[in-house]
């Protein structure tokens, strides 16, 4: 719904659902778009909830800038009165607070959402901010360390609600951690999380799919998927933090046509969630 008095039922039968069955929702509000998003206290021009601009950086997904209002939260918190649904909201990076929006992003939603707020996502796969020109092409675990900590000392958070680093794809999450990432933000990190595709739709031309169908029928394939991570959860456990796939699917760019949309993959979906709590996984998020 654009507004908090206007909520679609399917969504909220869908939601019901999911309740019913699980007892609750986790749901994410953010990716690609968190990093530039706007949060306009005072409304949009045209009175929309979300306005989209063309995005300027290189990635193949083709992200827009968002704007947003404060209905966006109102709304959020409006579905969790109605179910059991809960939130993962992204804070946006990309200009390190400069011009103070971050700050309102922190704070707005943490007021509106109160304990139905999980945590706030500080960065979205900022291993690909240099290759995707979000920033200077040679960003570096280094660079990310440093606008994480002006970032963290520049936001109105006392407490361990922060959820990083969200690497997917250049740096491993060993390298994040070993570069300090845990024991640095302590106070603050209650997840820490990661994210992975096991297969990419994003290249032009698109793949063919039917070859890779087989792929998905295989439980080695989801070991494999989840093994990298078990130290770095066990690591995280120990610190007495939460690991999490903050984004997986079938594949990126909106899966595979034949693949996704099948049986097969929900077959999958279920043998990898169990595979990613055998492995300390507190939350995957599909």
């Amino acid at each position: 719904g654009e507004r908090p008095g206007v909520i679609r039922p399917e969504f909220l039968n869908y939601c019901a659902l999911l309740e019913a069955r699980a007892g609750g929702i986790a749901i994410r509000v953010g990716g690609n778009t968190q990093d530039k998003a706007t949060l306009n206290v005072d409304g949009n021009p045209n009175n929309h909830t979300i306005e989209k601009y063309k995005g300027t950086d290189a990635a193949p997904t083709d992200t827009p800038e968002v704007h947003f209002t404060l209905d966006l939260l109102d709304t959020m918190a409006e579905i969790s009165k109605l179910v059991n649904a809960e939130w993962f909201f992204g804070i946006p990076f990309l200009k390190t607070n400069s011009d103070g929006n971050a700050g309102l992003v922190v704070q707005y939603s943490k007021s509106i959402l109160g304990e139905k707020l999980l945590g706030l996502q500080l960065a979205n796969e900022p291993d690909l901010y240099g290759k995707h020109l979000k920033k200077w092409e040679s960003y570096s675990i280094t660079d990310f360390m440093n606008e994480t900590n002006y970032m963290i000392q520049n936001l109105p958070i006392q407490d361990q609600i922060i959820i990083g680093p969200s690497v997917c794809c250049e740096w491993t999450i060993g390298e994040v951690l070993d570069a300090g990432y845990l024991t640095q933000y302590q106070s603050y990190l209650d997840y820490v999380d990661v994210m992975h595709y096991p297969d990419n739709n994003c290249a032009s031309p698109k793949v063919d799919p039917q070859p890779l169908f087989q792929n998905y029928l295989s439980h080695g394939q989801v070991q494999g998927l989840v093994s990298p991570y078990f130290t770095a959860a066990n690591t995280a456990v120990a610190a007495g933090k939460k690991f999490m796939m903050m984004e997986t699917n079938t594949a990126s760019c909106g899966g595979f046509a034949g693949i996704s949309d099948s049986f097969a993959s929900a077959l999958w979906a279920t043998d990898y969630a169990m595979q990613m709590a055998y492995g300390n996984f507190s939350y995957g998020l599909l």
